[in-house]
This record gives C-alpha cells, sequence and structure tokens, in this order.
C-alpha cells in the first residue's frame, strides 16, 4: 500500500520542480521583436518609415487617417526630428505614434553597447525636447530591419518594443496602386504589420489599399494594442 502513495509523492515532487523551472526560465527569456500582431484575427497594422523631406505627402497621409480613425505608427530618425520638427509634432497632432528609429540611422550591429544605447535613448530625449510636447515613444524599429539581442534588449530598457514588419508595401519608389495591391494580396495574414516608405504617391494608394483590406475582411488595429 505503500508503493502506490511512494509514487504519487515523486510524481508530484518532480511536477512541482518542472513547473517551477519552466516558469523561472519564461521569466528570463530575453525580449524579442514583434514581426506580427499575435493571436489577431482579421487585423492588420500599419507602419510607415520616413528618412527625408515629405511634408506635403506626410500632410495627405495624416489628413486621410485621421478622417478614417486609423492610427499608425511614424518610425523617423533624431535627425529627421531636428530638421523637421514642425513635421513631427503635425504626426502628434493627428494623433498618431512617433517611432523610434534611433538618432542617425547607423547600424546598430556594428556598434558598441554604449554607442547602440546613446543611439537609442538620444531619439527619445530628442522627443522629450520638441517645443511643446514632452513625447515618449513606445515603438522602435532598427534601421535597415537589421538587429540581434542585444540591441531589443537595449529597446527594452529605454521602454521601447521592438516592432518589425512581416509585409514590406513596396512603398518606396512611386508604384501604381494595382501593383502595391496585387503585392499586398499575395503576402496578407492575420496580425500583419505592413511597412510603407513614406514616398511620393503612398496618399493616392492608401484608399485603394484601406478599401481592398475592407473588402478581405480585414480591420486596420490600433498600436496600442502591442502594448496591452
Amino acid at each position: 500500500m505503500k508503493k502506490p502513495l511512494f509514487f504519487c509523492m515523486t510524481f508530484l515532487f518532480l511536477a512541482v520542480i518542472i513547473l517551477t523551472v519552466t516558469g523561472g526560465a519564461n521569466r528570463s527569456l530575453p525580449p524579442r521583436p514583434l514581426y506580427q500582431m499575435e493571436g489577431a484575427d482579421k487585423t492588420v497594422l500599419f507602419t510607415f518609415n520616413i528618412l527625408w523631406d515629405v511634408e506635403e505627402e506626410l500632410e495627405a497621409v495624416l489628413t486621410y487617417l485621421q478622417a478614417h480613425k486609423i492610427e499608425a505608427v511614424f518610425f523617423v530618425t533624431g535627425e529627421w526630428v531636428k530638421m523637421f520638427p514642425e513635421s513631427a509634432i503635425k504626426i502628434l497632432e493627428h494623433e498618431q505614434h512617433l517611432g523610434n528609429r534611433s538618432v542617425s540611422h547607423r547600424r546598430l550591429i556594428l556598434l558598441t553597447e554604449e554607442e547602440i544605447a546613446a543611439e537609442i535613448k538620444g531619439f527619445n530625449q530628442i522627443c522629450q525636447e520638441m517645443p511643446g510636447y514632452a513625447y515618449t515613444p513606445s515603438f522602435f524599429r532598427p534601421p535597415h530591419g537589421e538587429y540581434n539581442s542585444r540591441i531589443v534588449r537595449l529597446a527594452k530598457e529605454a521602454d521601447c518594443l521592438t516592432l518589425l514588419w512581416s509585409i514590406n508595401a513596396r512603398t518606396m519608389t512611386d508604384q501604381q496602386p494595382a501593383f502595391i495591391i496585387n503585392h499586398l494580396e499575395e503576402r496578407l495574414h492575420p496580425g500583419a504589420i505592413i511597412l510603407f516608405h513614406l514616398s511620393p504617391g503612398v496618399a493616392r494608394s492608401l484608399p485603394l489599399l484601406v478599401d481592398f483590406l475592407t473588402w478581405k475582411g480585414y480591420t486596420i488595429g490600433s498600436p496600442r494594442q502591442l502594448l496591452r
């Protein structure tokens, strides 16, 4: 009669050890970047990369997004914020999100830990010093999409979630909307994070892209959903 009790106690003891170890391992897992909205059901997210002066295109995109209650993340560099502070403020005034793309767009994987931290935290500091605003970015996107575990960890230490993308909309050049839609349709999936480069023609294509996504049964989510 004692053997069954002994085996039961042994099993419970081992189970507690396994749960303790695996639970501790989960808590110590390093931060990781997000390529898509996990667990999203036919929801996508819009993100935009900006590196140059796109004042008129930006104004048209912001006006459209605000009119349709769409939130997006606009990833810019600290140097861009300094060169175009009015445009940066306009992004916030249209209830959009400014994303951290480092201060100078250098290849972070080639830098020391101190230099990487300075690039990420330096951008946040520039945002804090914008006239009339003290903005704190929640999202980080490494230049060129290049990252390693150290970069992601340093971004987290700066209170930024590393956000990449699962679909590149191919808007680097002035493409016809039909080309962009065809490219998007081939790669569309629930939870997709879509990357747009804010180039000439994006504002013209955006309404058609949104209509296409709606026709396919998709909704456009908010970046805030990633922070819950």
